[in-house]
Formats: structure tokens, C-alpha cells, sequence
């Protein structure tokens, strides 16, 4: 089953209360999924993907699709499951980049069971991409770096990449890896973007959970440090307005932070966010001075950012 295989070898380890929830779901949507998929076009299951279409009788069938796109340094597979069959727009959803951020993991496998249960939700010109643990064996440590002590959004092949990668606050020795993406995870989710998701729409945005920001943050993707094209503004400026975060043109620090996933996707015309969660806490928690779980500001957040992205399409914006 693909569920025991996402969890296999993985070791309990202490997690805040409420946190399992979003992980249950994600064990019966990885058990379900090779279960309930008929074998409908076994050429298209070439490199571990499974293929189900949905709801046939409407006006673009409503594709759900399990992936592996590569494994950790401790051979964890890397699991994507993407929703919809549009070819404009793709929507790239990431989690857990950070092994102690487990809320973000959580988040993202929560708004994935909701779409793999309603695909036909997704507008017909969309196709969502979830992406709910990028750093298997961090998140089973508890600890943000992977295995070999790298932390994944510094090993980014960015044009300022350097093995002693800047973080908002200091220099830290080694943590951006001995080489630009000598990291497998990154390696797996660059290849796959680039290989896979640019491949099938015309125009990728992705957003890249962490935590914690206090009331929470969204910070615009980049090519040129602080420098956002009109476009990232735009979608980060609607984040953040329908989440109720702040908007941050750059992190809260002068160090211009190296060989991070969002100026990674600047300098690959792909247009993304950074957004920081609240709290650690899990996502079906109201955080304080808010008045809702985080879960559902964020299934208002996805919602809304759907329609825009649709609204878009249909405008030529």
C-alpha cells in the first residue's frame, strides 16, 4: 500500500496535539488512492504514478494522480498527488521543507484530502499540485536540516547558492550543502518541476508553507533580492489579504538569505510565495487573535487564489 510506504521505517517522536490529524489523512488518501485507480491507461503508470478519472460526465474530466518523485537521503520516497486536468495553470503546494515545522506537512495533507475527495472543485483550467512532505527524514527528527545536517531551502541551485548559506539572522557553516542541489530532495522536487510540472501547464505559481511568523507572513518570490516583478506581488499581496497575514517584501533581516527555494523559482519563471503559518501549533487550532482554525484560512486562502488564477485566464491578465 502506498500509505505503509510513506510511513515506513518512520519512528513516532513527540508532536503537538492535534498535528496527527492532517497525517491520518494523508495515510487513507496514499491507501485509497492505488486501490480505488482501475489500471485506466497503464502506459501513462511509468515512473510509479497512478491514474483515476473522475466525474467523466463533466466538461473536463477531473484527474487524480499519486507520484513519486524521488527520495530522501534515508531512501523516504517524496510523494506528490496532483488534482485536475487543466493545461493554463498549474498551483504547486509544498510542505515540511523544514523537518520541525510538522504543521505545515499537516496543513498541506488536510487541503489535499479535500481536493482528491471534490476534484471536479478545481476549475477546468487549473491543475493543483500537493507536495506534503519535501523532508521525510527532518520531520521524523523533529529536526529543520535533512539527514546530512543541510538545510533545503539554502541547497537551492540559486545564482548566490554558497555552502556557508546566509539565514536571516547569521552565516551557518555548511548548511547550504557541499554543492548547489546536493541534496536528493531538492534534486527530486527541482527535476520534477522543471521536468514534470512545466511540462504540462503553461504557467506554474507555487506556494511554499513554513512556520512561524507571529499573526503570519507571505514574502513574494524573487530573481533579484527585493526586488518582486509586479506579477509575485500581486499573488502574495491577494494571499495575504485574504489570510489575514503580513505582507513582507523580504524576511525581517538585512542578510540577503542564500539558496532558498522562492529565489529559486524567480530565476525559473515560476511565480511563488513563501507563507508562514501563525503558530507550531496544528492546523486545527485557532491561533491567537484569530478567529478560525488555521486550516480553514488556508481552504479560504486556496479557494480564492483559484478563482484569481482562473479570473486571470479568462481576462489575459
Amino acid at each position: 500500500m502506498v500509505a505503509m510506504m510513506f510511513f515506513s521505517n518512520m519512528t513516532c517522536c513527540p508532536i503537538k496535539h492535534g498535528v496527527k490529524t492532517g497525517w491520518l489523512r494523508l495515510v487513507f488518501i496514499f491507501a485509497v488512492l492505488p486501490v480505488i485507480c482501475s489500471c485506466i491507461n497503464p502506459g501513462d503508470k511509468e515512473r510509479g504514478r497512478d491514474y483515476i478519472q473522475m466525474n467523466r460526465s463533466s466538461s473536463a474530466a477531473c484527474l487524480v494522480a499519486s507520484s513519486i518523485i524521488g527520495q530522501s537521503v534515508n531512501d523516504k520516497s517524496i510523494k506528490v498527488v496532483e488534482v485536475g486536468a487543466g493545461y493554463e495553470t498549474g498551483l504547486v503546494v509544498i510542505g515540511g521543507i523544514h523537518g520541525n515545522e510538522r504543521n505545515t506537512a499537516a496543513l498541506v495533507g488536510d487541503l489535499m484530502g479535500i481536493y482528491t475527495e471534490k476534484p471536479n472543485l478545481v476549475p477546468r483550467p487549473l491543475r493543483l499540485f500537493f507536495v506534503p512532505l519535501l523532508n521525510p527524514d527532518g520531520f521524523e527528527q523533529s529536526g529543520r536540516k535533512n539527514i546530512h545536517g543541510v538545510d533545503l531551502n539554502r541547497n537551492f541551485p540559486t545564482s548566490n547558492w554558497r555552502s556557508d548559506a546566509i539565514s536571516p539572522f547569521r552565516r551557518i557553516e555548511g548548511s547550504g550543502g557541499q554543492t548547489p542541489a546536493s541534496e536528493p530532495e531538492v534534486r527530486a522536487i527541482v527535476d520534477w518541476l522543471l521536468d514534470e510540472v512545466k511540462r504540462k501547464v503553461k504557467k506554474v505559481y507555487l506556494i511554499s508553507y513554513h512556520s512561524a511568523y507571529k499573526n503570519g507572513s507571505v514574502q513574494p518570490g524573487y530573481r533579484f533580492y527585493g526586488k518582486p516583478d509586479e506579477e509575485t506581488v500581486r499573488f502574495a499581496a491577494r494571499i495575504a489579504e485574504t489570510a489575514g497575514y503580513t505582507y513582507l517584501n523580504t524576511w525581517i533581516t538585512s542578510n540577503h538569505v542564500t539558496g532558498e527555494l522562492i529565489n529559486w523559482c524567480g530565476e525559473n519563471g515560476i511565480t511563488s510565495v513563501d507563507i508562514e503559518l501563525p503558530s507550531y501549533e496544528s492546523p486545527d487550532i485557532v491561533p491567537a487573535g484569530k478567529n478560525e482554525t488555521t486550516r480553514q484560512t488556508h481552504e479560504r486562502v486556496l479557494a480564492k487564489i483559484m478563482m484569481y488564477l482562473e479570473e486571470g485566464l479568462s481576462t489575459g491578465r
